[in-house]
Parts: structure tokens; sequence; C-alpha cells
């Protein structure tokens, strides 16, 4: 069953409707939920479902904010049950009923409320997968030069642009942390598929910030610039998190690893990384000469790794033919 919102208006109305796959929101008749709410933006905010099932809040630039019980929302906030969202005088409540069946069902001998806070549910399995993680470089920075409202603006189309590459690439959004954006391929059979896929996602995610950059050039202090990680391997794959607040998710060693990759692009000075175990599915052509090996964070030993610019990550993807 798909989640709801209650909507009560700023004249005490209120409304029900179930969430759809993408929801506008504001004063313009052509938004699938209207505000009749003179502090709302005609195109205020939008709700849309990512991933498995997951529900993100995306302030769309508008002139008095989208707020999350009390906190302004300036990057994707994926919405709970129970969380309030308000807009100019309107109030959201974003109910969800698989959650609250779950509650009503708990058994009687579940584990403490300690460990059960952490609870990872039987229908976890292990898979091969490709992960790739996107990472705003100087974000704090830029939160710091731009006003709130364009900040979220800037972040609501580039997040909203990211979706889109993801979806078109067969990639699941896994999570939207903060400014980092963290996407998930489950290796069927060919590896190399979904290895060509991540790069795929990355290049096009690179041509969409350039895209951003030229239509924010004025307003922005500096260029948006991101890393990203790729790295391939097996994880656990299902349901983390409490009774009341749970994320299907991967997890794992390969996981952290694609996220100390990322990382490592700043201190390489490059703009794409990956493992060995994702390199190692394309051709020899495609990583020879650019190979070196690297201490990562959780690691013991040097990990060998594949450093790419944007325009030899390119290259690359030239070189498959796509």
């Amino acid at each position: 069953m798909a989640p709801k919102l209650q909507i009560i208006s700023q004249d005490n109305q209120v409304s029900e409707v179930d969430c759809l796959a993408l929801m506008m929101i504001g004063r313009d008749s052509k938004n699938e939920i209207v505000l009749k709410d003179l502090k709302a933006s005609r195109s205020h905010a939008s709700i849309r479902c990512l991933g498995d099932g997951k529900y993100y809040l995306m302030d769309m630039g508008s002139a008095n904010g989208t707020f999350v019980n009390d906190k302004q929302v300036t990057v994707p906030h994926m919405l709970v049950n129970g969380d309030q969202v308000f807009m100019g005088s309107s109030k959201i409540t974003f109910i969800d009923d698989e959650v609250k069946e779950e509650k009503e069902g708990e058994s009687a001998d579940k584990p403490d409320s300690k460990s059960y806070a952490t609870l990872v549910t039987r229908s976890n399995r292990v898979h091969k997968i490709t992960v790739l993680v996107a990472d705003i470089r100087s974000y704090t920075r830029l939160s710091e030069k731009l006003n709130v409202d364009l900040l979220g603006q800037i972040m609501s189309r580039w997040f909203q642009v990211a979706g889109e590459i993801v979806a078109a690439n067969e990639g699941v959004v896994d999570k939207f942390i903060g400014d980092a954006v963290m996407v998930r391929w489950v290796a069927r059979k060919d590896s190399k598929d979904v290895v060509v896929k991540a790069l795929k996602t990355a290049h096009e995610l690179y041509l969409a910030c350039q895209k951003v950059n030229e239509e924010y050039k004025v307003d922005l202090p500096f260029p948006l610039q991101f890393g990203v990680g790729i790295n391939t391997g097996r994880a656990l794959l299902g349901n983390v998190g409490a009774q009341t607040r749970r994320d299907f998710t991967a997890l794992g060693d390969s996981v952290n690893l694609a996220f100390r990759l990322e990382a490592a692009t700043r201190a390489l000075q490059t703009d794409l990384v990956m493992g060995i175990d994702s390199y190692m599915q394309l051709p020899k052509a495609a990583w020879e000469g650019k190979l070196s090996s690297i201490m990562v964070k959780g690691k013991e030993k040097p990990i060998e790794i594949c450093a790419l610019k944007f325009d030899e990550v390119e290259g690359v993807l030239l070189g498959l033919s796509l």
C-alpha cells in the first residue's frame, strides 16, 4: 500500500491523498497537490519515489522554504512515518501504513530496545553489487556563500537530474546522504554490464553538472564539482533500522570502500576512482597505465585502484562503443 499525505490547509481544511511516484506541490493549478496558500510558491516542493519505495522531499527553490519537523530542507530528505512538512501556512503529514502494520504485528519476544534499534530483518540477502558514490565538493563552503533559498533551488535541480540519470541507467538510488548520492546495481550474470552502467552514470552526472553550472553561473560563487567512487563486491541487501524507521539499503565492506574511493579523489586530484573488482570487469585498454596503490581507512594494506578524469571516462565509454 502506498504511503499517504494528510494535508491541512491554512484554513484548517483536511484532505488525504495517496503518494504517487512524483508529486509536485505548490500554488500552481498544474501541480498534483495544489496549495491555496499565498505564502507557498507556485512550484514549492516535490515528493519523488526513488530506490526501493523511498519517498524523498525536495524543495524547488521556494521563496519561504520547506521545513520538515521544524528543520529547513536544502538537500533531499527521506520521509518517514509521521514526518510533518510545512510549506507556507500549510501542513502535510507523511503517513506510511506499512510501518503501522509492522508495529502492530510486533512479537512479544522482540529484542530489547537497544538492539532492536539496529535490527536487520531476516529477508536480507547477500548479492554481488556495484556501488557508485558521488559527492559534491566544497559543499560547506558553498552553503556559507549562498542564501538558503538559492542553495535549495540549486541542489534540488542537481538531485532531480541525478535521479533521472540513475533511473535511465537502470540503477537504484540507495540513499541521499546530505550532498552525496549512493547508487547501486545488482550484478545478475554480467558484472561488466553494471560497471559500464556505473561509468556511464558518472559521465552523464558530470555533463549534467556542467549544465547546472551554466544555468546558475551568475549565482554560484564557484562551479559545482564532484568526485565519484565506484566499487564492486558482495554486500548485504535488505531492511535495516528500527521497527518504526526502516531503510532498505546495502551494507558491507564493499559499500564502505566505495565511499573511501570517492574521498580519495580529492587527495589524488582526480574525478573518479574505481576499485580493482570494478575496473577488472573492463577491457585492459580502459585501465592500462591508470593504476596505482593507495591506503584507505579500514584497510591494513594498500589497495589497487584506477583513477580517471571525466574526459578519460568519456574515452573509455567511446572505446566500448557506447
